[in-house]
């Protein structure tokens, strides 16, 4: 069974909205960058911070993805072997460090946070 069948419109017109979507997408970040960079060129005092906070999240991601190994990867499926290239998965894995260590601090601050509030 088709997909037009099941949701009762023809196959281009859902490409055309797929399509729509797809540009409405790209405008809406676009113009969430471009009003959240906005106040940085108005105030270049506080831009330098929030560019050092960039330039840290960066430093990170770089940490992450130096600790990965970038083996290839091999998973038998019914129809053969499937082999991800090891560029994928150092990007794969630099995401999942990233992810974990984030993860981690965020639990470790909320956890400071309420035990630092009893003792003021």
């Amino acid at each position: 069974m088709e997909y037009s069948s099941l949701v009762g419109f023809n196959k281009e017109f859902v490409d055309y909205l797929i399509l729509f979507a797809y540009i409405i997408f790209g405008v809406t970040t676009i113009l969430a960058v471009v009003f959240a960079l906005l106040p940085l060129f108005q105030n270049l005092k506080k831009a330098l911070t929030t560019l050092a906070g960039i330039g840290g999240l960066v430093l990170f991601y770089l940490l992450c993805y130096m600790l990965t190994s970038g083996d290839p990867f091999t998973i038998t499926t019914g129809t053969g072997d499937e082999t991800t290239s090891g560029a994928v998965m150092k990007l794969v894995e630099a995401n999942m460090f990233m992810t974990y260590i984030t993860l981690v601090i965020a639990l470790l601050a909320i956890l400071y946070s309420s035990i630092a509030s009893y003792f003021k």
